[in-house]
């Protein structure tokens, strides 16, 4: 396997990481779906590809750098996937509020309480 193989292998990744990030900038949910499954195949290809190369010199550099900024882009692109699945989470209770508190009473108290044996009395007479 040659290092041109795997600058080919980051091109797709990279290529695919941008496509993510288009996605989630449309905010379309089924794109971000499918193209996310796929970079997560693309990225453990390149771990597989790279565990089997040794790379060494001025182009294992220029590789780890591209690596290592991919890497820095890919948290980026997790905390942009959690701010919008909060903001989803507030829209839907815009739109679906949850359930105000009940109007029953709780198991706080002594009447609404289960009843607890204390262990005296074994036989209940009537």
């Amino acid at each position: 396997m040659e290092i041109s193989s795997l600058e080919q292998y980051l091109n797709e990744v990279e290529e695919q990481f941008h496509t993510v990030s288009q996605a989630l900038g449309r905010g379309d949910l089924a794109e971000i779906h499918s193209r996310s499954a796929a970079l997560q195949q693309l990225a453990v290809g390149i771990m597989q590809m790279s565990d089997r190369l040794r790379i060494e010199g001025s182009s294992g550099a220029r590789l780890t750098s591209r690596i290592m900024e991919l890497s820095r882009d890919m948290s980026l692109l997790r905390e942009n996937l959690l701010r919008r699945s909060v903001q989803v989470e507030r829209a839907l209770d815009v739109v679906v509020p949850s359930p105000a508190k009940s109007t029953y009473a709780t198991n706080d108290g002594p009447y609404a309480a289960a009843i607890r044996q204390s262990g005296q009395f074994k036989v209940l007479c009537a």
